[in-house]
């Protein structure tokens, strides 16, 4: 029963975190709704994202826990609910301190008190806990109490600040000093502030006794697995909000209405409505190649508007319907969806069905609510070109990457639609999708790429490209293509052949050493459900040693050596972005490629990591004995048998990459194989592996490898067995679930990182660190 006391109470501490009120400690500002507050019935979400997950990977049942720099207490009250026998919290400021414990009382929390300390002065530091939490405040002054720290307490958790490639030297070194053993735990992310921003977060102890104590173990084989795919939604879910569109300041159609000034749109509909038409004379005009931002096309649009509010049909009669029937063609999209009929027609007639709803409102209000909603990937930062969309009661525009919804965005205006619902998807919110690039031709400053991607969950509308510096306006969109190959590939999902694309860029960044290419997949319209990145560098096609086609068709299932140039420098970095977070990639001076396959990497290892001396070792036969015959430089390339040991020396490599290789191995070898490369790898050494994981287990058919990741969380039937044309090794191989993969890497290194679909939006990575 809720009491009006406990009523007054939420609405105080609700009432508190709207203020903007900010505390600064040690040149730091943090802000009063830095943390999520969990009321029961209420939630809000701070700048930090839920550190739950990490949490539960420490057994707090029965301590006594100390929270430094505990600002509102969520910690602290997450370690008590995991048990915690007691939790006191230090907080420098005495506003948080006060606000804590209210939040503490509302929620009927006991055992949990907060204290206004300065935990940069020892003194502040008494005796007595089992586990001290230094989240984020490392520089605050724990460093520098280390010493007393460790007279307290035997255990010391620490989430870095951001990383930059300075895990060991700032964090690691200092603290095993005092604290010797310690596992790396997991990474964060800093949630709204910068999703970029990656942390990590180690549980230290004073030796491997009470380290392991401290640590729950994981089971090898969990039960079900489908909290990894729950994890991920949720992830995209807070990355998702709605925002309101400011339609007068938004930019964007300023030729059409300079043109067509009325005193109201009554008087400009009923002038439009008057006039003859001659469309086969028109629509070539310069003007209407410039689609939404030219006038012509918006003046064809409100004269088959007005032909469809005389009948409330959309027929050829339409000037607007013909115009995209006849005129619109060259448009890729366009096409695609044009060539059926029907679809034409409940295309248009939805989007004169939104102008009815901007002109026929009986409040501001009800037209925003009811408009459907237009869709705008935001930009993590300003980008050349991008659309600058304005918000509601914001003076400061949003740099929007790609935008859907100029229909309904040209009604508001026309009618005096105030704003309009956005969803607004921050770009690190849309995740790879499955899919891969299969052919890669460049001429000059034109680059062809073609590949598949597919979504699991239903149609795909069109693709868009850009580059990470520019928008390429010869591209914005392509089509969908039919796909027989990947639809019989995944027969169980009808809409699977609808997956193919043909890109051509014609004005390719040539001049940059490197350039990212993203390309992002829209379904169901106008919602993007995906992307896929590629790394290229100028002249990377230029004098490729090129592997017999029947050996690559065999090992990846592409066969063009162009596109494998390309994926393997976009497999290296996507392998390697993580890791160098926590040490400088030019730092490594031994790196092992563990199934280098056809040599793949080693065109690209020199361009990323430098002058680092490189060994490649290699199952297959056919392959190892073309990479030591190809004359590949850079690399030792030497024969593997199937089962360990090698003959590799032990603590000789600081940096191991396994792309590709454990699609091959079965559940035996997987774990004989990783106990081997910590045998090889020196002590603090990092790993970047990649699976077949949860990206492709959504889209997976046959229900006997499905049972087998419900009952097992790995399926090694396919192990081995080669690639599919077209497909790549996503079509066979060893499949596994987020939580197996996990626990078996766990046994002999610390996981750091795992990312779904982040290698050639295929596989997963998972990155290791030797302990």
């Amino acid at each position: 029963m809720v009491t009006p006391m406990d009523a007054r109470i939420k609405d105080l501490i609700l009432e508190a975190l709207r203020r903007p009120y900010v505390a600064l400690n040690m040149g730091v500002e943090t802000g009063n709704h830095y943390q999520s507050i969990d009321l029961g019935d209420v939630k809000t979400r701070g700048f930090r994202e839920d550190r739950g997950t990490l949490l539960d990977r420490i057994d707090f049942e029965g301590k006594r826990v100390l929270d430094l720099g505990s600002n509102l207490g969520e910690l602290s009250r997450a370690t008590r609910a995991r048990g915690a026998f007691l939790v006191d919290g230090f907080e420098f400021d005495p506003y948080f301190v006060e606000l804590a414990n209210l939040i503490t009382a509302a929620t009927g929390t006991t055992r949990v008190s907060f204290f206004q300390k300065d935990i940069s002065r020892v003194e502040s530091y008494p005796d007595g806990y089992d586990i001290v939490l230094a989240f984020a405040v490392f520089g605050q002054g724990v460093r520098a109490c280390l010493p007393r720290v460790a007279e307290i307490t035997d255990v010391l958790v620490v989430e870095t600040h951001k990383l930059e490639g300075n895990l060991d030297v700032h964090y690691v070194d200092p603290v095993t000093e005092y604290f010797p053993a310690y596992r790396v735990i997991g990474q964060t992310e800093w949630g709204s502030i910068d999703n970029r921003e990656v942390r990590a977060v180690a549980v230290f102890a004073k030796d491997e006794e009470t380290l392991s104590k401290t640590l729950k173990a994981r089971e090898i084989t969990p039960p079900g697995g489908n909290a990894t795919t729950e994890e991920h939604g949720s992830a995209a879910e807070a990355r998702t909000s709605i925002r309101y569109v400011d339609v007068a300041r938004t930019p964007g159609l300023e030729r059409f209405f300079d043109h067509f000034g009325f005193d109201s749109p009554d008087e400009l509909l009923t002038a439009i409505d008057g006039m003859e038409i001659d469309l086969d004379a028109l629509a070539p005009s310069h003007d209407a190649r410039m689609e939404y931002s030219g006038w012509v096309y918006w003046f064809l649009y409100v004269k088959g508007y007005c032909q469809y509010s005389k009948s409330k049909q959309v027929s050829p009669s339409n000037v607007y319907y013909d115009y995209l029937l006849r005129y619109a063609l060259g448009d890729p999209v366009l096409s695609n969806r044009m060539a059926d009929p029907e679809k034409t027609v409940e295309h248009v007639t939805r989007q004169f069905c939104d102008m009815d709803r901007c002109r026929f409102r009986e409040s501001d209000s009800e037209a925003a609510e009811s408009i459907p909603p237009t869709h705008a990937v935001v930009a993590e930062r300003a980008l050349i070109g991008v659309l600058h969309l304005f918000e509601r009661d914001r003076s400061e525009p949003l740099p929007v990457k790609l935008f859907d919804g100029w229909h309904r965005l040209f009604g508001a205006k026309l009618f005096g639609v105030p704003a309009l619902r956005c969803v607004a998807i921050e770009e690190s919110g849309v995740g790879p999708i499955l899919g891969t690039i299969e052919t890669v031709e460049q001429n000059g400053r034109e680059l062809e790429i073609q590949g598949w991607a597919l979504d699991p969950q239903g149609d795909l509308d069109r693709f868009g490209i850009s580059t990470e510096d520019m928008l390429l306006p010869p591209v914005r969109e392509a089509a969908i293509n039919l796909r027989s190959d990947v639809g019989q590939a995944f027969s169980h999902l009808s809409h699977a052949a609808r997956s193919g694309f043909s890109i051509r860029c014609g004005s390719w960044p040539t001049e940059k050493e490197q350039t990212v290419a993203e390309i992002t997949i829209f379904g169901d319209w106008h919602a993007p459900v995906g992307k896929m990145n590629l790394h290229f560098t100028a002249g990377m096609l230029d004098g490729v040693a090129e592997p017999p086609a029947e050996l690559t068709h065999r090992l990846y299932g592409v066969t063009d050596g162009r596109a494998l140039t390309v994926r393997a420098q976009t497999a290296l970095e996507q392998m390697l972005e993580p890791i160098r977070r926590y040490r400088s990639l030019r730092s490594f001076r031994a790196i092992l490629d563990f199934g280098c396959g056809t040599g793949l990497l080693e065109q690209a290892i020199e361009r990323t990591l430098g002058a680092a001396g490189v060994t490649a070792v290699e199952m297959d036969p056919d392959a190892s004995e073309w990479c030591r015959t190809a004359d590949l430089k850079g690399a030792t390339f030497i024969a593997l048998s199937s089962e360990p040991p090698s003959q590799l020396p032990a603590d000789a490599f600081d940096l191991v990459v396994a792309s590709d290789m454990f699609l091959r191995l079965d559940r035996d070898q997987q774990g004989s194989w990783l106990e081997e490369l910590n045998r090889v790898m020196e002590p603090g050494g990092y790993a970047a592996i990649s699976v077949l994981g949860e990206l492709v287990r959504r889209a997976i058919g046959e229900r006997d490898v499905q049972r087998d990741l419900d009952r097992d969380g790995i399926s090694d039937r396919k192990a081995g067995v080669g690639s599919s044309p077209g497909l790549g090794p996503v079509s066979e191989g060893t499949y596994q679930t987020r939580p197996y993969t996990v626990a078996l890497c766990e046994r002999w290194f610390d996981v750091i990182g795992y990312e779904e679909g982040a290698v050639v939006n295929q596989q997963d990575l998972v990155v290791l660190r030797k302990r």
